[in-house]
C-alpha cells in the first residue's frame, strides 16, 4: 500500500518533542567574529582646482571656531563645509579660522642688491646735451656781438651799447632756457620711473619746511652777499656787469628767466633724476652712503652747469648741497624748488636795492 505523502524517503522529519529550549535538534551554531584587517582609505581629491595657498607662514596654529549660525564655511573659497571636517571638500585647505599672518619680506627687501646704471647713464646723456645747449647759445652770444660790431673790452661800451646788450643777453638766456627745458622733459621722459628716495619722517618734514625759509634761506643769502663782495675785491671787477645787470633788471622776462624756469628745470634735473639715478647707482653701498655721495655729485654737477659764472662755482656747490638735503629731508621737490625760487629772486632784490 503505497503511502499517501508519497515515497518514505520524501515524508518529512517529525519534529521531536521538546521539553527544553536547547534540546532543539537544530541550534544557531555560534559565530566568532571576523577579525577586521585595517585597509588603506584613499585620499578624496577635491572636485575643483584648488586655489593657491596663503604665500605667508602662520604665526600661530590653526583654533576651532565656528560660526553663530552653526554652519561652518571656508575662510578661503567660501563655500558651506561640514563643522567637523578639518579640511575643506572644495578647496583642499583647512577650514578652521584664518590664523595670524606675519608678512614675509623678499629677498629686495633683505638686502640692499645690486645698483641700477640704466638711469644714470640716460641722466648722463641728458646733462650732457644741456651743457652743449649752454655753451652753444653763449657762441651764439659773441657771433652776434661780432656781428653788430660791439666790443667787450672795459670802457669801450656807452649806455646804448648796453641796451643792445642786455636785448642779446636776453634772447641768448631764452634759447638756453627753452632748450634746457626741452631736453630736461625729453630725459625725464626716456628715463621713466625711478626708485623712490626713503621717506623721511613727518617730525623732519616739517623741520624742514620750517628750517629752510626761515633759517637756511637767509644764511645762504648773507653767504652770497659777503662772497659776491670777496670775489669783486679779489678780481678786480669793473663796472661792466654790474651795468648790464642795471639794463637786465628793468627787463620782466628776465626774472622769469632767472627765477621760475631754474627753480623748476634744474630742480627737475639735478634734485630729481640725476640725485634719484646716483642713489639708484649706489644702493649697493649702502643707504646712508648712497645718498651722501649723490647729493655731493649731484650738487657738483650743478655747479659745473653754471659755467657762465666760474667764479662762482664753490658758492653754486654750496647751493646744491643745500637743495640736494633739502630734497631728502623734505621727500620732494617742492620745498628745494621754493627755496631756489625764493633766493634767485631775493638776490635779484638785493641788487636793486644795493643800486
Amino acid at each position: 500500500m503505497s503511502h499517501p505523502f508519497g515515497r518514505a524517503d520524501e515524508i518529512p522529519p517529525q519534529r521531536p518533542a521538546v521539553t527544553n529550549s536547547s534540546d532543539w535538534w537544530f541550534k544557531v551554531p555560534e559565530v566568532e567574529p571576523i577579525e577586521q584587517k585595517p585597509r588603506d582609505i584613499p585620499e578624496v581629491q577635491p572636485v575643483w582646482p584648488i586655489p593657491s595657498l596663503p604665500t605667508a607662514w602662520p604665526a600661530a596654529g590653526w583654533t576651532a571656531e565656528n560660526t553663530a549660525s552653526g554652519v561652518d564655511v571656508c575662510w578661503h573659497c567660501g563655500q558651506v563645509v561640514h563643522p567637523y571636517d578639518g579640511y575643506c571638500r572644495w578647496c583642499g585647505v583647512g577650514i578652521r579660522s584664518v590664523p595670524e599672518v606675519v608678512p614675509v619680506k623678499t629677498m629686495t627687501e633683505l638686502t640692499p642688491g645690486r645698483g641700477t646704471w640704466g638711469p644714470l647713464i640716460k641722466v648722463a646723456i641728458g646733462y650732457v646735451l644741456v651743457l652743449a645747449v649752454i655753451v652753444g647759445s653763449a657762441m651764439w652770444f659773441f657771433f652776434r656781438l661780432q656781428a653788430l660790431g660791439l666790443d667787450l673790452r672795459p670802457g669801450s661800451f656807452v649806455r646804448q651799447d648796453f641796451r643792445r646788450l642786455a636785448e642779446l643777453a636776453v634772447q641768448q638766456l631764452t634759447m638756453a632756457a627753452i632748450g634746457s627745458s626741452l631736453i630736461v622733459l625729453v630725459t625725464w621722459a626716456v628715463v621713466g620711473s625711478l626708485r623712490p628716495l626713503p621717506q623721511p619722517k613727518p617730525a623732519y618734514r616739517l623741520l624742514a619746511w620750517f628750517l629752510g625759509p626761515f633759517f637756511i634761506l637767509p644764511v645762504l643769502l648773507v653767504i652770497n652777499v659777503v662772497y659776491s663782495m670777496v670775489v669783486r675785491q679779489l678780481a678786480a671787477e669793473n663796472d661792466f656787469e654790474i651795468r648790464l645787470m642795471e639794463q637786465l633788471v628793468n627787463v620782466p622776462w628776465f626774472w622769469v628767466l632767472v627765477t621760475i624756469q631754474p627753480a623748476i628745470f634744474e630742480e627737475l634735473l639735478f634734485r630729481f633724476l640725476m640725485l634719484g639715478a646716483f642713489c639708484d647707482a649706489f644702493r649697493s653701498a649702502g643707504e646712508e652712503l648712497a645718498k651722501h655721495l649723490s647729493v655731493f655729485l649731484a650738487s657738483l654737477f650743478f655747479a659745473i652747469a653754471h659755467v657762465g659764472q666760474p667764479l662762482y662755482l664753490p658758492y653754486l656747490f654750496l647751493v646744491g648741497l643745500v637743495l640736494g638735503y633739502l630734497r631728502l629731508a623734505s621727500g620732494g621737490l617742492a620745498l628745494p624748488m621754493l627755496i631756489h625760487f625764493l633766493h634767485n629772486a631775493a638776490a635779484l632784490v638785493l641788487f636793486q636795492l644795493a643800486q
